[in-house]
């Protein structure tokens, strides 16, 4: 349990950190190109955080982290952009890091429940394979029982019917 915490603070930490140094080329970019330029890098890294979130699914502190840090210097350099309306684009920015946010808890909760599924239906086949192999060994009892059970009545009857044939004679 405390190595699993001890790598998941770990993996944490570098996604918080590979998405401050993502947002920050992102940034440095923003300032060199126009503004078409810095439309489809946004785009790009749009594209980029909604595959990381489908790859990250069973990770959403991990999404949410890598995509809020990239996704928050992007804004800032959208909101510091001269040439356009940088702050309602920043706006947009944010609003898809909340969407992609509520992405990577529904996956992740789609995952979780999946798996439990899956374990659950693991459950049920051993459990039905155990009750048909009691099933199989209660059959064979009782066609044991039943062979035995018939032996032990057909020998009186057949000695009865040799004695009565005795008789006759």
């Amino acid at each position: 349990r405390a190595d699993t915490e001890a790598l998941t603070g770990v993996f944490n930490l570098t996604a918080g950190l590979t998405g401050l140094l993502i947002g920050a080329c992102a940034g440095l970019f923003f300032a060199q190109v126009d503004h078409t330029c810095r439309l489809a890098l946004t785009v790009l890294i749009f594209a980029w955080l909604a595959l990381g979130v489908l790859t990250y699914a069973p990770f959403p502190r991990h999404a949410m982290l890598h995509g809020g840090a990239v996704l928050a210097q992007v804004a800032v350099a959208w909101a510091l952009a001269p040439d356009v309306p940088g702050a309602l684009i920043a706006i947009g920015v944010l609003l898809y890091g909340v969407l992609m946010w509520r992405l990577s808890m529904v996956l992740s909760r789609a995952l979780i429940q999946s798996i439990r599924r899956k374990h659950r239906i693991r459950q049920l086949a051993h459990r039905l394979e155990r009750q048909r192999h009691d099933a199989v060994q209660a059959s064979r009892s009782a066609a044991r029982f039943l062979a035995a059970a018939s032996h032990d009545l057909r020998q009186p009857a057949t000695s009865l019917g040799l004695l009565s044939a005795l008789i006759r004679e």
